[in-house]
């Protein structure tokens, strides 16, 4: 169950992790959040909380008790939302340093790591946004070479 004034962006993915489910909404101003369901044998509800103001499109990573998501009209707007972090702490941007937007983050285990995928506006061609990928072991945000195919 939601609030009266939320409505879920039907065109934004669920995502699933760490027995939260996780899915984007818009409240009564317009702004997208992320929300979030409890399903573990403490915690049950059938109704949504809050977790993280102007965010959509969370991607849940196996293995990872956490996910990846998009903060909507900002620079360095995909972000890793790790559970029972300090919200002091803040964890740097996935795509740090690239100019420019960028959405639709999805991440991935990868050889027992973590990778993040994204695309981020191109300024010289901006119909044609770049495929991006973070690795979490050398924590740098690199150009896919499909890019250059």
């Amino acid at each position: 169950r939601l609030k009266d004034d939320i409505t879920i962006d039907h065109e934004s993915r669920l995502a699933y992790s760490d027995a939260l489910l996780v899915f984007t909404g818009i409240d009564k101003d317009g702004v997208y959040n992320l929300y979030g369901i409890p399903f573990s044998g403490t915690a049950k509800t059938d109704s949504a909380y809050e977790l993280i103001e102007n965010a959509k499109n969370a991607s849940a990573v196996e293995g990872l008790g956490g996910f990846v998501f998009e903060k909507p009209d900002s620079m360095n707007n995909i972000q890793l939302w790790i559970p029972n972090r300090e919200k002091t702490i803040a964890l740097p941007p996935i795509n740090v340093g690239i100019d420019g937007t960028c959405d639709n983050p999805i991440g991935e285990a990868y050889k027992g790591k973590w990778r993040f995928w994204f695309l981020c506006e191109d300024p010289n061609y901006p119909d044609e946004p770049l495929l991006y990928y973070h690795d979490m072991e050398t924590q740098v945000a690199i150009p896919n070479d499909i890019n250059y195919m």
